[in-house]
């Protein structure tokens, strides 16, 4: 059968390779070498340092992959806390609060206790319309609130996940 003269691509010992084998251990240093042949020309390349460059690979696809989940969730959050806000009698969106529920229970309390004072009807009907009202406002206020805790965690976990990554390098 015939060889390829070829030399360890760690020591440069001489090696004496059937034709066809691909894979071989050096007899002189141990190392793992893959046998490369590219036309006329053969050589070897040390498997260790392949696999060193695979893993490397490998974790900067991971991190691609982390850092494409974190701008899509960037993204997602984006478009759910707008969809999520209220808005003024401008138009303006802002973040729902607890405490604009609150106000409108205190403010409409006092406007309710001058509505009853002067029609009873009219009076028990802003009290039906200002609790609905507050109820809403608690509502988006924790549904926001809910949303914004989840998108927090989510991030939390990439960027924990990316912090293990550089971790491993």
């Amino acid at each position: 059968m015939p060889t390829l003269a070829l030399n360890c691509n760690n020591c440069g010992a001489p090696l004496s390779v059937p034709e066809g084998v691909r894979f071989l251990t050096c007899s002189f240093c141990q190392s793992q070498l893959e046998v490369v042949q590219e036309g006329n020309a053969a050589f070897t390349k040390v498997l260790e340092q392949l696999q060193e460059r695979t893993e490397q690979v490998a974790t900067d696809v991971e991190r691609l992959k982390l850092q494409n989940q974190l701008l899509s969730l960037e993204h997602e959050w984006d478009r759910q806390s707008r969809d999520l806000m209220v808005h003024n009698k401008e138009g303006r969106p802002h973040v729902p609060t607890v405490g604009g529920a609150i106000a409108m229970l205190l403010i409409g309390g006092l406007m309710s206790a001058f509505a009853l004072s002067i029609h009873p009807g009219m009076g028990l009907l802003f009290i039906v319309v200002i609790i609905i009202g507050a109820t809403m406002q608690w509502t988006q206020a924790d549904r926001y609130s809910r949303a914004k805790r989840q998108f927090e965690l989510n991030r939390q976990r990439i960027h924990s996940e990316m912090d293990q990554l550089s971790l491993r390098e």
